[in-house]
């Protein structure tokens, strides 16, 4: 109820306030609870969660927490479907067109070669992952004189995953830096799994 109530008071109608939860299919019946009570209530609060699709209905917590506000809950989900008003009528949660994809690279490697341009937004078409090969050290040591060109196994041999990614930026990172990062995460309240 504090919570709840310091949200509201910080909340005004000309500077509203953003909650932003990632991953909610994960939240408990406290998180989910002070969710439904932000949801419920008047106020300048607009509250923003990720969830992978499907998942949160096999979450009782989150599932009492959107019913409870209902009239107030606006799924939008990237499977389909043009998002509902007050969206316009163009917009969209589907995938990146192969364009997009190509102006993330283009951004990191402005003369990126053509061929590896394509061999890597055919590989990664999620944005994310897509980031991460870019970040990855062995892909910026193979940059050139402000070029970036990799063969189609240099491509092929890197991970396909994010969590794969993220390993291998993890591997690259110097252990004293490693063991920081887990020792400041074993002090998360979340459970951390490997």
């Amino acid at each position: 109820d504090d919570t709840v109530a310091m949200i509201s008071r910080l909340a005004l109608p000309e500077l509203p306030l953003v909650v932003f939860v990632e991953d909610l299919h994960d939240a408990d019946a406290s998180l989910s609870d002070l969710l439904a009570q932000l949801a419920s209530r008047p106020g300048a609060v607009l509250i923003v969660t990720t969830s992978w699709p499907g998942s949160t209905a096999a979450n009782p917590h989150v599932t009492a927490a959107r019913d409870a506000a209902a009239e107030r809950v606006l799924v939008l989900d990237h499977r389909g479907g043009r998002p509902p008003a007050p969206f316009p009528p163009d917009a969209s949660l589907a995938p990146l067109t192969d364009e997009a994809l190509a102006a993330i690279v283009r951004f990191r490697y402005p003369r990126v070669d053509a061929e590896t341009l394509r061999s890597i937004i055919a590989r990664y078409t999620n944005p994310l992952a897509l980031e991460l090969f870019c970040e990855l050290p062995r892909v910026r040591r193979r940059v050139r004189d402000g070029q970036l060109a990799l063969s189609a196994t240099t491509i092929a041999e890197s991970p396909a995953e994010i969590r794969g990614l993220y390993r291998e930026l993890w591997n690259e990172l110097p252990e004293t830096v490693r063991e920081a990062l887990s020792l400041a995460a074993l002090g998360a309240p979340h459970i951390i799994s490997p």
